[in-house]
């Protein structure tokens, strides 16, 4: 099913989650970037062979990979989920994730599972943020995809049968990232 998305969508870069298993990422037209840690689930950016991806730095919990291209930064994030790990959360956000962004003047495109929202709006149920993530938006000057103008419609990325429980996904029927993207 993943796979069969992917090639629907023709997707130049993929980031995924809660890998498991690397043989499910053959992909022909794609080279796998993958970290899986030591708990056996981890971080993978798939990219299109003609968006070559370099500098792939991966923390060895798997909760996180990075790579460039093109002067941008791709980050995937797995943050610590549940609120007996909120102080291994706040930890990797302050200590882990930062040592994927290396001192440069590059531009950060930065996914994934942060298992905790910036904003009530991110969310249909329950509002909870982390101190940790806000200071790393605000400290890499990042912006939100969604303050963007025009606003594009919010699509959720997980459904309950209680409410949209994470953070919305922008849905662009097809974006494509040019070579010169920057």
């Amino acid at each position: 099913m993943l796979l069969d998305f992917i090639r629907r969508h023709d997707l130049d870069f993929v980031f995924l989650q809660e890998v498991t298993d690397p043989a499910i990422l053959n992909v022909t037209v794609y080279a796998t970037y993958l970290n899986i840690g030591a708990t056996i689930r981890g971080t993978a950016i798939l990219a299109k062979h003609h968006f070559p991806l370099t500098n792939v730095t991966s923390l060895p919990t798997g909760r996180a990979i990075a790579a460039d291209h093109n002067g941008i930064r791709l980050v995937n994030v797995y943050a610590p989920a549940g609120t007996a790990r909120r102080a291994d959360r706040e930890r990797f956000f302050t200590s882990e994730l930062p040592a994927l962004f290396y001192a440069t003047s590059q531009s950060v495109l930065l996914r994934g599972d942060f298992t905790r929202f910036l904003h009530p709006t991110d969310t249909t149920g329950p509002f909870t943020t982390s101190r940790a993530l806000s200071e790393v938006v605000r400290g890499l000057a990042l912006s939100d995809a969604w303050s963007q103008d025009p606003p594009a419609p919010r699509i959720y990325a997980l459904f309950t049968q209680q409410c949209h429980k994470d953070r919305p996904l922008p849905y662009y029927p097809r974006l494509t990232v040019a070579e010169n993207w920057y």
